[in-house]
């Protein structure tokens, strides 16, 4: 499916995936969806467990995990 869509806008595979490398994608299977803009460059979203962690995002997990190991402990100590 992907050499067909390709061919219509006149792209190689091997063309398509040295521009993704070019932007730091070195694998098709990481994407959910690519487009060509109107400028020629490839626009392109990531799979979901393929995006990656946000800071942010890795605050909350850490502190998720602090407060369960902390409920943890608590439930330990109390036996």
């Amino acid at each position: 499916m992907i050499d067909h869509k390709l061919k219509k806008t006149r792209l190689t595979r091997d063309e398509f995936k040295m521009r993704l490398k070019q932007q730091g994608i070195t694998d098709i299977s990481c994407l959910k969806k690519a487009t060509l803009e109107a400028n020629g460059q490839i626009g392109y979203e990531l799979k979901p467990e393929e995006k990656p962690v946000t800071v942010k995002q890795m605050k909350e997990l850490l502190d998720q995990l602090r407060e369960e190991l902390n409920l943890s402990k608590k439930r330990t100590e109390c036996r």
